[in-house]
């Protein structure tokens, strides 16, 4: 996770404290709040109000939005994953408006 700031948003399981250590254990940061250095948001879920909601408070918001188990996994292979198969929803592009149908493994 070197590099990484990682944004653990609402419930997840595991929880946002188990998380935050496997991120810094692998060298990344992590913060429970909003932060507009996050390179990264971590999700169990988010509708698309707030998927809305978060794109209004930073214009341009192109971070990647996953589910937990990316962390898990990243931190398991000790090593950031291709966040692609864990979206939560498309940070950019033409789908940016819906939400990613791709659920973790």
């Amino acid at each position: 996770f070197k590099g990484c700031v990682v944004w653990i948003d609402g419930l997840t399981d595991p929880p946002a404290e188990d998380l935050g250590r496997l991120v810094l254990e692998g060298g990344g940061k992590f913060c429970t709040t909003f932060e507009s250095r996050a390179t990264h948001v971590v999700a169990a879920n988010m509708t698309a109000a707030q998927t809305k909601k978060l794109k209004a408070r930073k214009r341009g918001f192109a971070k990647p939005a996953v589910y937990p188990q990316w962390v898990v996994d990243s931190a398991a292979r000790r090593c950031k994953l291709d966040p692609g198969p864990y979206l939560l929803w498309r940070a950019s592009g033409p789908t940016n408006e819906a939400l990613a149908v791709v659920r973790a493994r």
